[in-house]
């Protein structure tokens, strides 16, 4: 599940949200799909990439790149929201869940480059930085209702 909104940096699009409940898993993984990645398609798609240097050392770097063609968003994320929807078939309080976390996640400011960078330095230093960085809070909830389902 945090694969889906992991490496998506998050931008507000200027909407009121989706809405899923009583949605059947299809028209709700579309749904989630155009949400996603309308958000993806403003912000990009940030990562952080860390090598060992000969010395030992560990050099990290923070990259915000221009996001996929909007047809492999669309796809990719389609089929992943298909296959856990109907995997775990969440009851209308859990599609809730996710309708919150999906709303959120595109109303989250973009990451910065700034962040990613200061992210960075923390790896670097040997520290970890926030495991939920750049995830909207309502979407830790999210881990029980797919908790037995395949991680994509």
């Amino acid at each position: 599940m945090q694969a889906l909104l992991v490496f998506v940096a998050a931008c507000e699009n200027g909407t009121n949200g989706i809405s899923i409940v009583g949605d059947s898993a299809d028209v709700a993984a579309q749904k989630i799909a155009d949400a996603l990645c309308t958000r993806q398609q403003q912000c990009g798609v940030w990562s952080i990439d860390c090598m060992r240097q000969p010395d030992g050392k560990q050099m990290c770097t923070g990259h915000i790149s221009a996001s996929d063609p909007r047809t492999d968003c669309q796809g990719k994320t389609l089929a992943a929201w298909e296959m856990n929807l109907m995997c775990a078939m969440p009851v209308s309080s859990e599609m809730m869940q996710v309708q919150t976390c999906v709303n959120d996640t595109v109303e989250l400011p973009c990451v910065s480059q700034s962040q990613l960078d200061e992210a960075a330095n923390q790896l670097e230093a040997g520290h970890n930085p926030d495991p939920h960085f750049g995830t909207a809070p309502s979407c830790l909830a999210l881990a029980p209702i797919f908790a037995d389902c395949p991680q994509n």
